[in-house]
């Protein structure tokens, strides 16, 4: 299932954080011309949030197991821009800085948590499904004892009409993050959290893909 796009609108914060810098126009060309010649990559993190080795052998149950992964894709404003002007240049459309949303004009950190389709389980009429996700966050890793929260959470819905004979509705998420506050975290690896309502899905942000992706 595509991802829909769907905006990220920035709310006010009571403590004034250090002003995010604003793109230059040479930094959104630089970006739009990285996606238009296949030069995206290098500028987003992808991996699979996955549910905590425990619950790896929970005994499936006939129906719906909220188990279920969710795809991530890491990048900051230049990268979404990136991935942006890549789509529209698959689609053989133009693409140009006066699309470029205003969110995107200011640096940031974004995470997009996709649910994977639903699968059959191995236990006779079972289904491993996604759960509905509640929260997103980065933290620390393996300490775990620091953590960011996004500026901003949007979430949209999904649903799949039938799985194993009942629909099954469930969301797909978009958070925004201070870059800065990332950048405070300890150094080393880190962790996407997709809080969901049947717990944490998880995946690893090695320290390399992190110097790579957010500069630290």
């Amino acid at each position: 299932m595509k991802p829909l796009i769907f905006a990220l609108v920035l709310t006010c914060c009571a403590a004034a954080p250090a002003p995010a810098q604003t793109l230059t126009p040479p930094e959104i060309d630089a970006a739009i011309e990285a996606g238009r010649t296949g030069k995206e990559k290098p500028l987003v993190l992808t991996c699979e949030a996955v549910v905590g080795f425990r619950e790896l052998f929970r005994t499936e149950k006939s129906g719906h197991n909220p188990l279920g992964s969710f795809a991530i894709t890491i990048a900051l404003s230049t990268g979404r821009i990136a991935l942006m002007s890549a789509e529209a240049a698959r689609l053989y459309k133009p693409f140009a800085a006066s699309q470029v949303p205003a969110e995107l004009k200011t640096m940031a950190a974004f995470l997009a948590a996709e649910p994977r389709a639903p699968e059959t389980g191995a236990t006779p009429g079972s289904y491993i499904v996604p759960s509905l996700i509640e929260q997103i966050v980065i933290r620390t890793w393996p300490k775990r004892d620091r953590f960011v929260v996004p500026a901003e959470l949007v979430t949209a819905p999904v649903e799949w009409p039938n799985v194993g004979g009942a629909p099954l509705q469930v969301n797909r998420a978009r958070a925004r993050f201070a870059l800065g506050e990332i950048r405070e975290l300890t150094l080393g690896d880190l962790e996407a959290v997709v809080v969901t309502q049947a717990g944490e899905r998880t995946c690893a942000i090695r320290g390399g893909d992190r110097k790579r992706v957010f500069g630290r």
